[in-house]
């Protein structure tokens, strides 16, 4: 299956996705539920594992299944990502000049982020 925009996902069985999903990398994408979910396969064009927008909403918690970049933002609004099971990395923002926004209302980030930030930060 290939999309293209805005793309909320809802568990199917178990909270995984059946199939491999294929997603523009410019594509908004939002993982949205109450029973855990799992990305499965899922890829992205032309960019590899890149989504614009990342919306966390599942109190029960997102688990990745391939290393993820959010080029623009990721927004935080409840639950955790779990990029420690496949040991996998979230990245925000694509260079010192394109940092990404992080939007957070409640949850948490269990393994690997990396967030970019300005050159002309201190501290």
């Amino acid at each position: 299956m290939t999309l293209a925009k805005n793309i909320r996902c809802f568990p199917v069985r178990k909270g995984e996705f059946l199939g491999t999903l294929t997603l523009n990398s410019t594509a908004n994408y939002e993982f949205n539920g109450i029973s855990a979910q799992v990305t499965s396969a899922f890829a992205t064009t032309p960019t590899t594992n890149t989504v614009n927008n990342l919306t966390i909403n599942n109190s029960t918690g997102v688990t990745l299944s391939n290393d993820l970049n959010a080029t623009n933002a990721l927004n935080m609004t409840s639950g955790m990502v779990n990029a420690n099971t496949n040991n996998r990395t979230i990245t925000l923002g694509t260079s010192a000049v394109s940092t990404g926004t992080l939007n957070y209302t409640s949850g948490v980030i269990v393994g690997k982020f990396k967030r970019w930030v300005a050159a002309s930060a201190t501290g």
